[in-house]
């Protein structure tokens, strides 16, 4: 068992404080919940900048969106998280029903 899933014996909930597209859609954060009992995941601007700065994984996203004619900044960035924080919320769902609510969220 992992050490950080042991933590829910003690009635700790381990949150993550990181996103990224392949977390979400390569299977990690569901392996994380899974395996070492992720019950929560916080992001913030600075979070989807490095990630959305680092590697190819968002130039799909990025590209429709000069494809709609969207360049302004804010808006592309709106759009990005959200997107990606609907996917891990929909993918913490279980946790938030197991948890009664009490957990599974995923904050922005």
């Amino acid at each position: 068992m992992s050490r950080l899933k042991e933590l829910e014996r003690f009635g700790q909930s381990v949150w993550i404080d990181f996103i990224r597209r392949s977390l979400l859609t390569g299977g990690g954060l569901e392996r994380l919940m899974r395996e070492d009992g992720v019950k929560g995941l916080t992001s913030n601007p600075a979070i989807f900048e490095k990630a959305i700065g680092s590697g190819a994984e968002y130039h799909a996203p990025l590209a429709a969106a000069a494809r709609l004619g969207e360049f302004d900044p804010e808006r592309v960035y709106e759009h990005i998280a959200i997107e990606d924080i609907q996917m891990a919320a929909d993918q913490m769902r279980p946790v938030f029903e197991a948890t009664g609510a009490r957990d599974g969220f995923v904050s922005l």
